[in-house]
């Protein structure tokens, strides 16, 4: 009986820790990312969209040139916490 309750209380506990986690650390953290992607984008010739989904930055639109592309990927690499960054920049 007290390896059920014992089992029981640890499911409990990390249960509550995941809940606790992800309700006060994802928004505040993804809300981070997103307005240090936009800033990036701001600086592009002809305006790039940035979206954060979670920790996934994915930008769209259309880069200057091929150096522009690389920079612009390079500085949306170096936001600190991101997971991925997806590129449709054309």
């Amino acid at each position: 009986m007290r390896k059920v309750l014992g089992i029981g209380a640890m499911a409990l506990a990390v249960a509550g820790l995941g809940l606790w986690a992800n309700g006060h650390q994802a928004p505040a953290m993804q809300a981070r990312i997103a307005a240090e992607a936009a800033q990036v984008a701001e600086g592009s010739v002809h305006g790039i969209s940035t979206m954060v989904s979670g920790r996934d930055i994915n930008v769209a639109g259309l880069a200057d040139s091929a150096g522009e592309r690389d920079a612009l990927m390079v500085a949306l690499n170096a936001v600190p916490g991101r997971r991925v960054v997806r590129g449709e920049l054309e």
